[in-house]
């Protein structure tokens, strides 16, 4: 009897054992239990299951056949990067599934989602999707322009470097920015540096401009990329000369800087009327006038012809003939060689006075 009774116990308590034993195996390794068939006496089977996927442990893991299925409880996982969020799931008989990225303001790298969800109720091996978080993208703002304190400002608050800064000549505004990189509208991470170009002013040399007409001044300090300055006075004659400058040559100043010009004062230039287009009306008062002197002129030149003596002839002897012989009183002579053609010329002869009046008859 007592041996009976002690080979019951012991039988009893290794079945009990042999449970207990079970159960903690089919809690650490995936298993299918099926508890219909545990009054069997056939023991259970043992196969292996498939290696899990992501790189797992290819050693195989026995499973049970005709167990009832154990459900595990899916961990939570956010906040894990993902080489620990994959340790967890292959301590609790699950494996990775599909890794997917998103923009998100936690931290990069780091599990945000998950799916199945934490706490839900799954098969061992159960593949768990997971999406990693990545870093908000930030959009670079444009700076050309903009001063340089004013950009550094900007880029602080778009979470976003100052990268290096480099000058170069431009024609801007000094002080401002001309490039940048990368670009403007650029989709970039936080923190990613951005390079500024700074824009200065090239420093030139004063040119020699004195003696030269104003002319060919303008020229020589445009061309030097400087800023010709004149006196209203003269500023429109390019013919001035020029008498002084300033700043004065070898002065060096930066490009686009004035340089006044002091010119020689010089007489307005004298202002030129243009000729009046003659009239189409005759000129009567002046063909009046000359019509009237031409007429005068001619009757004091036929006066004068009438009225003056006509001389003898140098080469005929001049014959005079007294038709009657007066002592006293008038006298009738001839004066030329033809007593016919002749005329006769009264004399009034007195004895006291001489020849008184001589006139033809």
């Amino acid at each position: 009897m007592r041996k009976a009774f002690l080979t019951c116990c012991l039988a009893w308590w290794f079945a009990v054992l042999q449970g207990l034993s079970l159960q903690a195996f089919a809690a650490y390794n995936p298993a299918l239990i099926d508890t219909s068939n545990t009054s069997s006496s056939q023991p259970p089977a043992v196969m292996s299951t498939p290696p899990p996927a992501d790189g797992a442990s290819s050693e195989p893991r026995p499973q049970i056949e005709g167990l009832r299925p154990i459900l595990i409880t899916v961990p939570s996982l956010a906040g894990l990067s993902l080489d620990d969020a994959r340790a967890t799931l292959l301590d609790t008989n699950l494996r990775v599934g599909q890794v997917t990225r998103a923009e998100s303001s936690d931290e990069p790298d780091t599990v945000i989602r998950q799916s199945p969800e934490a706490r839900a109720r799954v098969r061992p091996g159960t593949a768990v999707s997971l999406v990693i978080a990545e870093p908000a993208m930030v959009t670079v703002p444009p700076l050309t322009g903009l001063p340089l304190n004013q950009a550094r400002s900007i880029l602080s608050e778009l979470d976003l470097q100052f990268g290096q800064l480099t000058s170069a000549e431009s024609d801007g505004e000094p002080g401002t920015i001309i490039e940048q990189s990368p670009k403007a509208r650029t989709r970039v991470k936080p923190g990613t540096p951005v390079a500024l170009v700074l824009s200065i002013r090239s420093l030139v040399e004063v040119p020699h401009v004195v003696g030269l007409e104003l002319g060919d001044a303008r020229k020589v300090i445009e061309r030097a990329g400087l800023i010709p300055i004149t006196d209203t006075m003269n500023s429109r004659n390019d013919e001035a000369v020029v008498t002084s400058q300033n700043p004065e040559p070898p002065t060096t100043v930066r490009k686009g800087s004035s340089v006044v010009l002091t010119l020689r004062t010089i007489a307005a230039p004298p202002i030129i009327k243009k000729p009046s287009r003659p009239t189409k009306t005759p000129p009567w008062p002046a063909i009046f006038g000359g019509a009237a002197l031409m007429t005068i002129i001619g009757g004091a030149l036929l006066f004068m012809r009438s009225s003056r003596v006509k001389a003898a002839p140098r080469n005929k002897e001049v014959h005079v003939s007294i038709r009657e012989k007066l002592d006293e009183g008038t006298q009738q002579v001839q004066t030329t060689g033809n007593p016919e053609k002749a005329p006769t010329i009264v004399v009034t002869i007195r004895p006291d006075n001489g020849v008184q009046e001589i006139h033809p008859s």
